[in-house]
């Protein structure tokens, strides 16, 4: 569990939030590095993942249910704590997106296939977008800090709400010809982050004022495929160590690690195959090469086909009835599910 505290200005940052607990474990945060980095045309091999685990041990210690910081990561020399930092403020981001605003997918703005419009700095921008599940979603500008203080600082939070506050309007491309388009008031901006208050790890989410001029477009069907480009690289660079196996009636296909496995829903995998609408593609030739998925991912000429698909609309199907079907049957002590369709099962 992590406490969270909400502020709807960031004036009132240094004042008393309003404090919700959300339960989160270390197998959420296992799940939320694992998509987190690699936003380029590179996926991620399985070291990226042992690092990812062993980073999170180093710093935090799950104790009675809450996180304190590690005496590792509490006397680390100053560069290391700041790097740490900078993926714990990430975890806030996931954890409150997923578990306060029911959010399933958060698209990194800072990929490299996602167009910008007006005069602007594109490392301004914030970190993430994202919608919430519901028939009316609501969309969201998520910017992640985090610090090994007690407090983030005043300088950190202005940065941020720079970021979040210099999109005007987001253009999200559902399916050809049918593009969503959030702007104003309803496109909620949020600085979330971490730090440490009596050893105690928190959260904060903070509601910047609206403004900004800057466009961002994207195509959702691309989006989504890139979303889970790291855990495809890391089946297809291990392809003869996954697993297929059953969770509750669902099926996944697994690598495992030392202290944990983690998977993706078979449906998942095998929605993002159709979509490239190639006869002879399957899931077992998709992930025997990573090459093919390398250029299924970045190739503009396979990326021009995925624009054109329903793939974000199936996946996006998939993954909200698996979840809702399933979530309360799991221990959730040592599995961790998430909206996505990726999970994380401690051995």
């Amino acid at each position: 569990m992590v406490k969270v505290s909400f502020y709807n200005t960031v004036s009132n940052y240094n004042k008393n939030g309003i404090v919700k607990p959300i339960k989160v474990t270390m197998q959420d945060f296992i799940r939320y590095l694992s998509i987190a980095g690699g936003i380029q045309n590179n996926g991620s091999s399985s070291n990226t993942y042992k690092f990812y685990e062993y980073m999170v041990r180093m710093a935090l210690e799950d104790v009675g249910g809450t996180f304190k910081i590690t005496s590792d990561y509490s006397n680390s020399e100053q560069s290391i704590k700041a790097a740490v930092s900078y993926f714990i403020g990430m975890l806030s981001s996931y954890a409150i997106a997923e578990k306060h605003y029911n959010i399933s997918h958060l698209f990194h703005l800072k990929d490299s296939k996602i167009s910008y419009y007006q005069n602007q700095n594109s490392n301004k921008v914030p970190d993430f977008f994202g919608l919430s599940n519901g028939p009316k979603p609501l969309a969201y500008l998520i910017e992640a800090k985090g610090t090994w203080k007690t407090k983030l600082d005043s300088g950190t939070i202005e940065k941020g709400e720079e970021q979040v506050k210099s999109i005007r309007k987001v253009e999200f491309e559902v399916s050809p010809g049918m593009i969503r388009t959030f702007k104003d008031k309803n496109l909620n901006k949020h600085v979330t982050g971490s730090y440490f208050e009596n050893d105690e790890l928190h959260f904060c989410d903070i509601d910047p004022d609206y403004q900004g001029d800057l466009v961002c477009h994207f195509n959702a069907n691309v989006a989504i495929l890139r979303y889970y480009k790291n855990l495809l690289s890391l089946l297809s660079t291990n392809s003869e160590y996954i697993e297929v196996g059953t969770e509750e009636g669902l099926e996944f296909s697994f690598i495992n690690f030392e202290d944990y496995k983690i998977g993706i829903s078979n449906s998942v995998l095998k929605a993002i195959v159709d979509s490239f609408g190639e006869k002879n593609l399957t899931v077992k030739t998709f992930l025997n090469d990573r090459n093919l998925i390398f250029e299924r991912l970045s190739d503009d000429k396979y990326l021009s086909v995925i624009k054109e698909s329903n793939l974000y609309n199936t996946i996006s199907e998939i993954t909200n009835n698996n979840y809702h079907t399933v979530y309360e049957k799991f221990d959730n002590t040592s599995v961790s599910f998430g909206r996505d369709g990726i999970i994380v099962i401690k051995s």
